[in-house]
């Protein structure tokens, strides 16, 4: 009897440990998945803003930069909960780089740093681009794993500022 009491506090104890242990687990390789999607994103985002000779914000989830003639357009769908990009002088479809994004969003600056409206009219004085994303995923029935993102400053290397 005590043996038989004994043996179900034991097995209950190596029990919840396994489970701590296991969401823990799956914590970590939502944290990896979501830190190589970012990672990956950012650095697409980077390299086309770079290379982009104009930047418009045609709507507040859509970028377009134009790149040779062509246009490259990063858009965030909060129902798929996806970011894409797609291009205009290819006829693949638009590519998820990042899943489980619960937000995403951009700032625009002028050549000296200051902030500028994401509108049209504002188009011809933005010279940097910074990015900002939140994602999530489940870990389990009760927590979400989430994480923020802030890209550093991309600059429109290509671009030329208007003389004032």
């Amino acid at each position: 009897m005590i043996a038989t009491t004994l043996m179900a506090v034991v097995v209950s104890g190596v029990v919840s440990a396994f489970l701590l242990f296991s969401k823990g687990g799956i914590a970590m390789g939502n944290y990896e998945r979501m830190t190589s999607s970012s990672r990956a994103l950012l650095e697409t985002l980077g390299r086309d803003v770079r290379a982009a000779d104009g930047a418009t914000f045609p709507t507040a989830r859509r970028l377009a930069l134009s790149i040779g003639g062509a246009t490259v357009a990063y858009e965030f769908d909060p129902a798929k909960k996806t970011v894409t990009v797609s291009r205009s002088d290819s006829a693949a479809p638009p590519r998820a780089l990042a899943t489980s994004v619960s937000s995403f969003s951009f700032d625009a600056y002028d050549n000296k740093g200051a902030s500028v409206a994401l509108s049209s009219s504002a188009a011809n004085n933005i010279k940097m681009i910074q990015a900002r994303l939140a994602l999530a995923e489940k870990a389990g029935a009760k927590a979400d794993t989430t994480a923020e993102f802030v890209s550093p400053r991309f600059v429109l290397r290509n671009k030329a500022i208007p003389a004032p």
